[in-house]
């Protein structure tokens, strides 16, 4: 017999909650809740932010919800993705045009790119 990993912590659940009290399974639920809701440090460095478990569930929703909208407009709209086409041409334009732009930019490629490799962040 092979009982798959989801239905058995479902079983294992389930026989847990039913033999507690109502009272233990209301603080076990409030613990629950609180702990989703607690802020946590994201990342090791001084300034990390903190966010909840549930605050980084939604964030993570969030932006594979933005990037499935956006695909789904560049791949379905012409005209929207010939004017975002235009949009990054100038972006490009501009930084290797404007001399105080582009030196800026290589400056922080070289020191982004120095840092990857040394896999150092200070």
């Amino acid at each position: 017999m092979n009982i798959n990993d989801e239905l058995m912590q479902g079983a294992v659940a389930k026989a847990i909650m039913d033999t507690m009290t109502p009272e233990t399974r209301a603080e076990l639920i409030q613990e629950a809740i609180a702990s989703l809701l607690e802020p946590k440090k994201q990342g090791s460095g001084y300034n990390s932010p903190t966010k909840s478990d549930l605050q980084v569930a939604f964030d993570d929703v969030l932006r594979a919800e933005a990037v499935r909208y956006a695909t789904g407009v560049l791949a379905e709209d012409p005209d929207f993705k010939d004017k975002v086409k235009a949009l990054w041409r100038d972006v490009v334009e501009k930084m290797f045009s404007d001399s105080l732009v582009y030196k800026d930019l290589v400056e922080k490629l070289a020191t982004n790119i120095a840092t990857a490799l040394t896999n150092s962040r200070y």
